[in-house]
This record gives structure tokens, C-alpha cells and sequence, in this order.
């Protein structure tokens, strides 16, 4: 059961809004301000936030000012002997919780539904309801001042990355690997053209060269955007529905691959921009915010399930990575040779799917 107070659904509400302004705005400028660091929304023991909280958390961060993707309920503020700075307002987010009860109606726990065979469980009812809890971002507390060391581990872990291949463009080793390794859910092609695009039909996306691209950056978005709409497919998310160019149902797919493409271009610490055929669309986005409640959690919804398949292979990609560079440095190190600090392995777990 969705149990979302209208109020919360307001501040979510308003983010888009505000976020869709300002492009309408300045449709050159990225969706997420490119100084703002990268990273995962989560909380202090690395578990990430997923779903609708990864996009509306992404979403206050930007709209905020935070650079470091890091919540805390008020008890977890005062757990890390720190405090909430005064004037600060929460943000909500959105928890599911499960309730069991047998097939004599007895309600019982998750540990006894799980210990159930098969066939008593299908006999069970599950539910589902939602509960909103308020959490702050770390920079609306006292915690770099009172814990300036552990602020400087996490300054270090969320800096954005600074890449650039033999030509000048920015590189995204994780994105390029999957891209080399075949690692998306269906066939990336690059060739020679002047069109990017996904096509159901085939299940495959087609992008130029990345040296066709004006940058780096246009070239990444580009496949991130193509990538959201992938997730539509009917064999996974099932979203997408034929739809006339320009009508209503194009639109709001197009909105959902832009948010895609945008918040998870942040957690890699991409700049990603409006598709120039979309700016079109920012009127009647608005438009629909307002006028239609349930709008804003479809949006938000298909948003974070398709930013999740996208950032859940992304994290596989990038242990893969961690691993084979902490093997390069103990090899280095074996030879004498000086490295760095080394790498931090980020156990993240996806959690608050919805």
C-alpha cells in the first residue's frame, strides 16, 4: 500500500519542478551542477539509498548545495556526537515495510514466513505499506567540526574523478568497460553516424563514435540516456508503450530517460545534459506535475527502478575495477615500488527498493 503524506509528495513534487525550471531556463547547463562531487546517496555505514530516495536525495543534494551524499536520521546525528545545525529542516524518505500472516490469518514474522516451505508460503498473505522517516544531509550538522577526521575520509571518498583519455575527452572507465565487455542487459553498437537511439523492435542501442561527440561528457550522457530507455523493455521493467512521436506517453518516457540519465550520470560523477530534442517537452512536463498527483510518483518510481538496474551493474563493473587495481598495486608494492594510499573498497548494499 502506498502511504505517502501529500506533504512529502509536495517536496518531491517541488524538486522536479524546480530542477525542470531551471533547464527550461538554461537547457546548455547539466541537469546536475558538475562541481557538486559523485557518489550514491547513503547513509553513514555506506548503504546506499535506492529507488526513489536515490533520485529525490540526488535531486535535494543539487538543489542544496551538498557535496557529500551522506543522511542521518536525528538519532544517527547524536550516535556520531554530533548535532542537527538549528534552522535545518529534514527531508523525508521512503521505507517499505512487510507484514506476514498464515493461512489461518495468524500474523507472524518475517523469520517464520522465511522458515515456511514453498508451498505454505503461496497459502500466506504478504503486504506491503510505505513509512516516510526524515533524515538530514551531513552538511546540515556539526559533524566536520566534530569529527573532522572522519569529514576528511569522506571529502576523499565522494571527490569526483578527473579522467581524460590520449585526446582531451573525459573517460569513464566503468562505462567503457561495459561497453568493451558487452556488460548492459542488451548490445551497445558504436559506429559511424550521426544518430543515437534505442530500438525495442531489436533491443540494441546505436551511438557515433565517441569522437563524433562535442565532448566526453555529451558522449556518456548520450549512452546513459539510451540506457534508460532500455530498461523499458518489455523483458524487464515493461514501461514502454507505443507511443506517437511528440504525444504524451513519448514525452513522459523522454522524462524518464533525461532523470535516468541525470542521476546516474551524478552517482559516476558525470555531467549530463538535456537532449536537444527534448527541450521541447519541458513545458508539458511542468504542466503534468501540476495537474496530476500520481504523476510524480509513477515518475519518481520508474525513475529509481531504472537508475537502479543501471547503478546496479555499474557497482559490479567498478568492484571488478577496485579489485584488478588493488592486485596491480600489491604487485607493485612486492617489486618496491611507491603507491599511493591505495583503494578504498565501497561494500555498498542497494537497499528501499521501490
Amino acid at each position: 500500500m502506498i502511504n505517502i503524506p501529500e506533504k512529502d509528495l509536495m517536496r518531491f513534487a517541488e524538486l522536479m519542478k524546480s530542477k525542470i525550471e531551471q533547464i527550461e531556463s538554461h537547457p546548455d547547463k547539466p541537469w546536475f551542477d558538475p562541481d557538486g562531487g559523485g557518489g550514491l546517496p547513503q547513509n553513514m555505514q555506506g548503504r546506499v539509498y535506492n529507488g526513489i530516495n536515490h533520485f529525490c536525495l540526488s535531486l535535494l543534494c543539487d538543489d542544496k548545495g551538498y557535496k557529500t551524499p551522506v543522511f542521518m536520521t536525528f538519532l544517527q546525528v547524536k550516535e556520531q556526537n554530533a548535532k542537527v545545525k538549528k534552522g535545518e529542516c529534514a527531508f523525508p524518505v521512503i521505507f517499505w515495510h512487510f507484514s506476514y500472516k498464515d493461512e489461518d490469518g495468524r500474523k507472524i514474522s518475517r523469520e517464520e514466513y522465511e522458515q515456511l516451505s514453498k508451498a505454505a508460503q503461496v497459502k500466506c498473505t504478504v503486504s506491503a505499506y510505505s513509512k516516510t522517516y526524515p533524515v538530514f544531509n551531513i552538511e546540515q550538522t556539526t559533524f566536520p567540526e566534530d569529527q573532522p577526521e572522519k569529514w576528511e575520509k569522506l571529502q576523499k571518498k565522494f571527490a569526483a574523478p578527473d579522467l581524460k583519455d590520449e585526446k582531451g575527452m573525459l573517460c569513464c572507465p566503468v562505462l567503457d568497460k561495459m561497453i568493451e565487455d558487452k556488460r548492459w542487459v542488451c548490445p551497445i553498437h558504436l559506429e559511424l553516424s550521426d544518430n543515437a537511439f534505442y530500438r525495442p523492435s531489436s533491443d540494441d542501442i546505436h551511438l557515433p563514435l565517441k569522437g563524433q561527440f562535442r565532448s566526453g561528457e555529451s558522449f556518456y550522457s548520450t549512452m546513459l540516456h539510451e540506457m534508460g530507455h532500455s530498461t523499458g523493455h518489455e523483458s524487464r521493467l515493461d514501461r514502454l508503450k507505443p507511443a506517437r512521436f511528440g504525444s504524451h506517453d513519448y514525452a513522459v518516457e523522454e522524462l524518464v530517460a533525461e532523470m535516468t540519465a541525470a542521476v546516474s550520470g551524478k552517482a559516476l560523477g558525470l555531467p549530463t545534459n538535456l537532449q536537444e530534442e527534448n527541450a521541447n517537452y519541458l513545458k508539458s512536463w511542468l504542466q503534468a506535475i501540476d495537474t496530476e498527483p500520481k504523476f510524480i510518483f509513477n515518475i519518481l518510481s520508474d525513475v529509481g527502478k531504472a537508475s537502479n538496474m543501471i547503478l546496479g551493474e555499474v557497482d559490479k563493473i567498478s568492484r571488478e575495477l577496485d579489485v584488478t587495481k588493488s592486485n596491480e598495486l600489491d604487485k607493485d608494492n612486492s617489486l618496491g615500488v611507491q603507491t599511493g594510499n591505495g583503494i578504498e573498497n565501497k561494500k555498498e548494499e542497494l537497499i528501499l527498493n521501490i
